[in-house]
């Protein structure tokens, strides 16, 4: 838990760095993007996903500067990082579309309102719960499936940000799977404590009318009119609720952050506790060795 309000203050001091290069970053993105999708077939299907994981890279490599732990980038490591994670979690997001799209082929959609009725009937005592177990039996495997896939994407976060401290020049390959599941606890509640806030200030609301506005603003740009300025007190509201969610999301990166750093300072200290007690055993038994040749002499 401590986990949680040590990345909260990591992200705070730290979340103007991420804004300074956030431009910049989402500008390469996108042309780096367009370009490989126009030039490469088939890569357009996996930049979408490739660019979320490299700018949670790049959030993660923020966060440890502030910390001492950043250096000069190693490109191509982050790129075929993101990659490759951008496949694992794209081939969870296919089991469960695939899940779904079978629960629709076999179910009639009532097994929601089935699982409502049972649970009310028998709480209350009440009624009839004679129901479709069939229905409720996919909605069910549906539910386990997405909390599943869930915890997966939890514990593959350290292992993220395990690839964002390797691709670094003079730091060591610690492997792609570092720290797999570590601080699952800790960052499940700081994803909750996300969603959470993003529920209660209504904000995937207002980040898609900014969204929108920026497509729309663009569109009569590129058709030489001035796009329609919303009013300043609104405009304001959605601007903050934007920065307030890239704050959410850089907080995530903190907390991935450290959570590895945590990890592999433990892990080092452990091995470097087994490399002196070797050396003292060895050093144990050079002395009685010694004393055996000057008993035996």
């Amino acid at each position: 838990m401590v986990l949680i309000f040590q990345s909260f203050w990591v992200a705070v001091s730290g979340f103007w760095r991420y804004l300074l290069i956030l431009p910049l970053l989402t500008l390469q993105i996108f042309l780096v993007g367009a370009f490989a999708s126009a030039v490469i077939p088939f890569v357009g299907i996996i930049v979408p996903g490739a660019s979320v994981i490299f700018g949670y890279l790049i959030a993660i490599r923020t966060s440890y500067a502030g910390q001492g732990e950043s250096g000069p980038p190693l490109w191509r490591q982050l790129v075929t990082a993101s990659v490759v994670f951008s496949l694992i979690e794209g081939a969870i997001l296919a089991s469960l579309a695939w899940t779904g799209f079978l629960a629709l082929m076999i179910s009639d959609g009532n097994g929601l309102t089935e699982i409502f009725h049972t649970v009310t009937a028998v709480w209350t005592q009440t009624g009839s719960y004679d129901v479709h177990w069939r229905e409720i039996g996919i909605w069910l495997l549906i539910a386990f499936h997405i909390l599943a896939a869930a915890f997966v994407h939890i514990a593959l976060i350290v292992p993220i940000a395990a690839t964002a401290w390797s691709a670094t020049e003079r730091k060591p390959d610690v492997g792609m799977f570092y720290g797999f599941g570590a601080s699952f606890f800790s960052l499940f509640v700081i994803g909750l404590i996300v969603i959470i806030l993003q529920i209660v200030t209504g904000i995937w609301y207002k980040i898609f009318f900014v969204w929108f506005w920026i497509i729309f603003a663009i569109l009569d740009l590129l058709r030489g009119e001035l796009p329609d300025m919303p009013d300043l007190s609104r405009a304001l509201d959605f601007g903050a609720a934007f920065v307030f969610n890239i704050f959410l999301y850089y907080w995530q990166a903190s907390a991935a952050g450290l959570a590895f750093i945590k990890r592999y300072r433990r892990d080092a200290h452990v091995r470097e506790e087994k490399m002196l007690a070797t050396f003292d055993e060895t050093r144990v038994t050079a002395r009685s060795l010694r004393k055996a040749r000057e008993q035996i002499g």
